[in-house]
């Protein structure tokens, strides 16, 4: 069963269609009509909650020119717009991202009331700014990996340290089953413990294998190491 927070049109269908979607944040588009979900959970909760919010069909039939906002984050207060890459629209406060997110410079953000283009995608950062806001945030042991990668790499690059330390120490359940994803995030990253813990997953395979899925500058201390 779901908690419906948010009721646009077609929600029942979003649910009955999507009912196997990951706890997150993010957008899809059907029949010209772009749907912006979020949703969460926690331990304490018997049931997700979901919101949603659409756009009508011809104003998503060019998302460039009209945006969509996100259901959780459109505070009236905020003082700066951000821009993801799936062209959803965030309305964040200076001080929040000041607080929790070191790799957010105020020179970045100084627009003058211009909207802040970022690369990553809307569910990526919906997860990584409920970090950020005295809310109930997502329970990280129940994203899929996919989603827990990208909050990892997020949280790397605008060095919001709390959650860097706990994508980590979760990413170690996974090792079993992505420790070349997993290897090339912690050498990049400089997590020495976590890119050892996934070297004997490696061992087994060929090594033509190993090699293809590693990283460039990898590959020859990976053979080094083998030698």
């Amino acid at each position: 069963m779901w908690i419906v927070t948010t009721c646009r049109p077609r929600v029942w269908e979003f649910l009955f269609r999507f009912s196997e979607i990951d706890v997150g944040a993010g957008s899809y588009k059907e029949e010209g009509v772009l749907f912006v979900y979020s949703i969460t959970t926690t331990r304490t909760m018997s049931r997700p909650v979901i919101s949603l919010f659409t756009l009508d069909s011809e104003r998503s039939k060019d998302c460039t020119k009209q945006p969509a906002t996100s259901p959780n984050f459109h505070a009236s207060d905020a003082d700066i717009v951000v821009r993801w890459s799936d062209n959803i629209l965030f309305h964040v406060h200076r001080k929040n991202l000041e607080t929790h997110a070191a790799g957010f410079p105020s020179s970045e953000f100084d627009a003058k009331g211009e909207i802040v283009p970022l690369t990553e995608d809307a569910s990526t950062l919906e997860n990584l700014l409920r970090y950020m806001y005295p809310q109930r945030i997502p329970d990280i042991e129940l994203l899929a990996f996919d989603h827990l990668y990208d909050l990892a790499e997020a949280a790397d690059k605008y060095e919001v340290f709390h959650v860097m330390n706990m994508c980590k120490m979760r990413m170690e359940d996974f090792v079993p089953n992505h420790p070349a994803k997993i290897m090339n995030f912690a050498f990049r990253h400089d997590y020495r413990e976590l890119m050892l813990m996934t070297v004997p997953f490696r061992l087994d395979l060929p090594l033509e294998k190993v090699v293809k899925a590693l990283l460039p500058e990898m590959v020859i201390p990976w053979v080094r190491a083998l030698q």
